[in-house]
Parts: C-alpha cells; sequence; structure tokens
C-alpha cells in the first residue's frame, strides 16, 4: 500500500507545481485601434478588426506582447446596425478579459465613395 501512496503523492505534486495562477488573464486593454473606424451607412456591410491589437492583463501584470484582434480566443460582441448612422460600441472579451472602443457609422451623404 505505501508503495502506491508515494507515486500518486509525486504525480499529484508535479501536477500541482505546474499549475501558474499568475499567467490567468484578468483583463485587456486597446493596443492599437483597428485601421477603420468609420463606416458609411449602407455601404459598409461588417466589422474590419484589420490592425487592432490587444494586451492581455495576467494577474502577473500586462503580457509582453500584443495579440490581434483577429485572435480565435477573443469573443468580438457589438450590435451594430450598419444601416443605421450612430456610434457603436465594439466589446472584445478574452476570458475574464474585456476591453471596448467606438466605432461610428455615418451617413452616406458628403462622403466620396469609391466605386
Amino acid at each position: 500500500m505505501k508503495k502506491r501512496i508515494l507515486p500518486l503523492l509525486i504525480l499529484i505534486s508535479v501536477f500541482l507545481s505546474g499549475c501558474d495562477f499568475g499567467l490567468e488573464i484578468v483583463g485587456m486593454e486597446i493596443y492599437i485601434l483597428p485601421d477603420k473606424l468609420i463606416y458609411v451607412a449602407g455601404v459598409d456591410t461588417g466589422l474590419d478588426l484589420t490592425g487592432g491589437e490587444v494586451y492581455l492583463i495576467l494577474r502577473q501584470g500586462r503580457a509582453s506582447s500584443s495579440d490581434s484582434m483577429y485572435c480565435d480566443a477573443i469573443t468580438v460582441t457589438h450590435d451594430i446596425d450598419f444601416s443605421v448612422p450612430s456610434t457603436y460600441v465594439v466589446t472584445l472579451t478574452r476570458h475574464r478579459g474585456t476591453a471596448q472602443f467606438e466605432i461610428e457609422v455615418v451617413s452616406p451623404e458628403g462622403v466620396a465613395i469609391d466605386e
């Protein structure tokens, strides 16, 4: 019986020592806003996050590198109606970390539209 307990205790201690709670994501901040923040009502039909980057805030401090807003682990939520001019909030979430930024949908009047 004693021969079985010792390997089990070693296995449990090795497993628990591998858990680094300092790497837990506790926040997120916008590092670089996306290239496109102004959309034209009735012309643009979807959110473009190209160029956007975020820093993750870990329990031990800010991560040393930024992640693209297109990272599969980041959930993007919004209620943008691309046919209605207004200011909208885009929320990015990863685990317990969230960050927000605003985009604007403008009326097509007076806007030069490339065809």
